[in-house]
Formats: C-alpha cells, structure tokens, sequence
C-alpha cells in the first residue's frame, strides 16, 4: 500500500478516535451530574456513579491528548513521534481493555446490588419521616424529580398524600414508575453502556496502532533505502540528502 494512503488512513483512525474521547468525556460528565441528585442520601449508589464518571472523563482526557499528541507527529511526519504515539497507544489500549473488564463484570456484582439495598432502605426512611411529620425530604424530592419517578416499588408507598415530584411536569398525571426499578436499571445501564464505549473506542485505536506502525515502518524503509544510495551523495546532491533527512525527522 503507497504510504500517502497509509498516512491518510492514520489521520482519519486518530479523528475517530478523538471524537470518540470526546463522546467519553461528554458521558461521563452525564454520570457525575446524575450522581449528584443522591449525593446526600447515605448510599453507595451515587458513589458508584461518581467513580465510574470520574473513570470515563479521566480516560476520555487522556485519549484526546494521546490523539493529538499523534495526529501532530503524523502531519509533520515526525519518526520519533509516530514511535512515541504507537507506545502510548499500546499502552492506553491495555488500560482501556482491564477497564472494560471490571465495568462489564461489575454490572453482576454483590456491590451494586447491596448499594440499591441501602439506597432502598434510604428510600423508605424518609417516606416514613415524611408521612410522620408532614415534611418530603428534599433530597428524595430531587431524585424523584430527576429520574422521573414515584416511591420505591410505586406511588402507593406515599399513600394518599402525593409528594409534588410524583406529578408529570405541567400536569396532574401521576409517575407510576417506582424508582429503585428506574435506578437499578439506570445503574447496570450506565456500567455496560461506558464499558461497550470504551471496547468500541480500544477497537479504533488498535487500528489506528497498526496504521502508525505500518506508516512508520514505510518512512524508515523509505529512509534506508535513500540513505544506502546516497550514503556517497555526488556532488550537488548534499542539498537534496539532507532535505530529505530533515523530512524523515530522522
């Protein structure tokens, strides 16, 4: 393959994968917004949420700069670069693979079902104080409000007095969706689906590693073969030799 289309190839796999750490930044963001609806509430579920959101901006942080890092060497045809930019992206992809693991199995784990026990058990001791003292607990207001839920299995667990939250906004229609149901799907959806991103994105970068490799391969060819005719250059040629040095960046 001519090494101008090899190039091309690099630079646009190095594109995608920018746009896909922006797109890991952007959920991640997401995730740590949702998670502050619960920050108050004395459960591990908004933890949980927070790290995996913190995870996904740090690892989207370092793709963007890793990508960068490549595309300028790529364009400037820089040797060395290109071989800094296969190594760190070897690296990431190990990284980005062990994530991958742990959110996809952590999905099925004790910990997260225990967090949406204790979240339950939250959940039930504010409707209790609420129904004693009259007074809904803002911080399940707020959770009901942002995940468009009522009560923990239903809006029967209110009883006949209905919090403002468990009314669809600008109507009197009432929220039937319990919000452990809405929670714990939320919270296996949010492992899996940042766990399937980062595959997808892995996937990206290993073709764009074989595409570096292959790029930088070809200038070094390239290189060896102009240097083992030239090592001698005639007379009038030392301006060429050495242009053609300077753009290798050997």
């Amino acid at each position: 393959m001519h090494l101008s289309i090899i190039r091309s190839l690099l630079i646009t796999s190095s594109v995608i994968c920018f746009s896909f750490g922006l797109l890991l930044i952007s959920a991640g963001a997401v995730m740590f917004q949702n998670s502050l609806t619960a920050r108050n509430l004395p459960t591990d579920w908004n933890q949980i949420l927070a790290t995996e959101a913190l995870l996904a901006i740090k690892l989207g942080s370092i793709c963007l700069l890793v990508v960068t890092f490549g595309f300028y060497g790529t364009v400037k045809r820089s040797l060395q670069m290109i071989f800094t930019y296969r190594l760190l992206l070897a690296l990431l992809i190990v990284i980005q693979i062990v994530v991958t693991c742990l959110l996809l199995v952590g999905t099925r784990s004790d910990f997260r079902f225990q967090a949406l026990e204790r979240l339950w058990e939250s959940f039930e001791r504010s409707i209790d104080r609420s129904r004693a003292f009259g007074v809904v607990d803002q911080r399940i207001e707020r959770l009901q409000r942002s995940y468009g839920c009522c009560g923990i299995d239903s809006y029967r667990d209110w009883g006949l007095v209905l919090p403002g939250s468990c009314y669809e906004e600008g109507s009197r229609n009432i929220v039937v969706t319990g919000c452990l149901q809405v929670l714990e799907r939320y919270l296996k959806g949010s492992g899996k689906a940042l766990g399937w991103l980062l595959m997808s994105l892995t996937v990206f970068e290993f073709f764009t590693l074989l595409f570096a490799k292959c790029y930088s391969n070809g200038i070094q060819s390239q290189l060896m073969t102009f240097v083992s005719k030239w090592s001698k250059p005639p007379r009038g040629k030392h301006e060429e030799f050495q242009l053609c040095l300077l753009r290798c960046q050997y």
